[in-house]
């Protein structure tokens, strides 16, 4: 009798303890699941960007409006109030035609874009229309290795010239040189990064003398798809297809391939001895789509430049 009551108090002790150990057990579980519900992020990946429009004022005068149209967030018009507007045709989710009108709706160029199978543009033709007596344009693109891009552009047939890219290890442009056919240095563009944010930004002559510099800040927030909507338009390897669509690299707004949303810059023109200063506010829904952004542009002439873009979806 001595011995059952031992083992008879021995198992009434383990099952209390299995109980407490199975209590603790359920309300671990329960906090745990609290917890991933408190900490858990809701993203709205139906979400599709309808249009954006960008309102443009000088001096505090409005002076005209764009209007970007966009179907499963490629864009796939522009309307200016001007009158001149764009229309973008697609081919295996890559931009294959651009069609540019002129104010009375007359086609004046047609665009085409060849790409080779990593979806890098190698080839673009512009043609110009009957209603627009303008040398038709070509580009041949070469990707000589993973850091050098070798671009020839033809001017009707005739008049070439020469773009020597030099791109950085994640792929990033750092250097651009404009050669004549003659090989002889036109013009070279310099390109600064950190974190893949563009941060300086410079033109030289061929005597490398400066003749723009322009330096850029960030935000400490990452930019959207839909605020980089040109990803839908020229696919992954969008920031040099969008350089090499354009006339001769990216242009005076370099900024738009950042990582970031650009909160300010700041450009001096050497060769009209102007500067340049700009400042951007933003506005975001709950899900941090941006909504509206506002270019604040103040020259040193004393003019006065406003952009406010506005961004919807359904």
């Amino acid at each position: 009798m001595f011995f059952v009551k031992i083992l008879t108090t021995i198992k009434q002790s383990i099952m209390k303890k299995l109980n407490v150990l199975f209590i603790l057990i359920i309300a671990f579980l329960l906090v745990s699941c609290n917890s991933d519900d408190d900490n858990s992020t809701t993203s709205n990946t139906s979400i599709n960007l309808t249009s954006i429009k960008k309102d443009y004022y000088i001096n505090d005068a409005f002076s005209h409006s764009s209007n970007y149209s966009f179907e499963e967030n490629k864009l796939i018009k522009v309307e200016h109030s001007y009158g001149r507007s764009e229309e973008l045709f697609y081919e295996n989710d890559l931009v294959s035609n651009i069609l540019k009108y002129d104010a009375s709706n007359n086609l004046e160029w047609t665009n085409t874009y060849t790409y080779d199978n990593a979806k890098r543009l190698i080839q673009k033709n512009s043609i110009s229309s009957s209603s627009n007596p303008s040398a038709n344009q070509e580009k041949e693109i070469t990707y000589t290795d993973n850091s050098n891009i070798q671009v020839l552009f033809t001017l009707s047939s005739t008049q070439t010239t020469n773009e020597n890219i030099t791109l950085n290890p994640e792929n990033l442009i750092i250097e651009n040189k404009l050669l004549n056919d003659e090989e002889q240095i036109m013009s070279e563009k310099h390109y600064e990064y950190i974190n893949n944010n563009l941060t300086r930004f410079e033109i030289k002559d061929p005597n490398e003398n400066t003749l723009l510099e322009a330096t850029f800040e960030y935000l400490d927030m990452e930019a959207s798809d839909f605020y980089n909507y040109n990803i839908f338009t020229y696919g992954p390897e969008w920031k040099n297809n969008y350089a090499l669509d354009t006339q001769f690299g990216l242009g005076i707004e370099t900024y738009q391939i950042s990582k970031n949303y650009i909160s300010s810059y700041y450009r001096y023109d050497y060769d009209i001895n102007i500067s340049r200063t700009v400042t951007f506010d933003y506005e975001f829904d709950s899900n941090d789509n941006i909504v509206e952004q506002i270019e604040n542009m103040i020259e040193s002439d004393g003019d006065t430049y406003k952009t406010v873009t506005t961004y919807n979806y359904e």
